[in-house]
């Protein structure tokens, strides 16, 4: 074998090789945000988030304490689910949610602890979910700088309704 071919074998064996083990280069910032966004359900986990807060605004302002303290409840346990998700692949993202997360969580204990005799604790609780749906909206506004799409905040009502 002369120099020159064994030159172009080994050039080829070279060339062959390097595409061994890549497949391409990593996906970017935005395509890891749109499927952690799609994997986690996180357009509709924050729609439930918004739901629950509406709900507890409506049970104070009527007065329904009996109501307040079950939707008070379901905050805590739709928090709990949407903030079990792995952390976004953004960090400013990430820290939008994790400040939502806790001023929710500081809301639902704040929401327990309230009744027609602790209008301060409720009044807390309220400023708490405004800041907690400020820091949501951020999310949803980041999503959208990051991928070009906001997500649908809609939820389905269980039975179709």
């Amino acid at each position: 074998m002369t120099a020159r071919a064994a030159a172009a074998l080994l050039g080829s064996a070279a060339l062959a090789l390097s595409g061994c083990g890549s497949s391409g280069p990593p996906p970017s910032l935005a395509a890891r945000t749109s499927s952690w966004v799609a994997a986690n359900g996180i357009g509709p986990a924050i729609g439930t988030l918004e739901a629950d807060d509406a709900r507890i605004a409506a049970d104070v302002t009527a007065g329904e304490y009996g109501n307040l303290h079950a939707d008070c409840a379901l905050l805590d346990s739709d928090l709990s689910t949407v903030a079990s998700s792995p952390t976004s692949p953004d960090e400013t993202l990430s820290q939008d949610m994790t400040a939502a997360f806790s001023d929710e969580a500081a809301a639902g204990r704040d929401c327990f602890g309230g009744s027609a005799a602790n209008q301060a604790v409720l009044a807390r609780s309220r400023t708490e979910r405004i800041q907690a749906q400020a820091n949501l909206e951020s999310a949803l506004a980041r999503i959208g700088t990051l991928t070009g799409r906001v997500p649908s905040t809609a939820t389905t009502v269980p039975g179709g309704g």
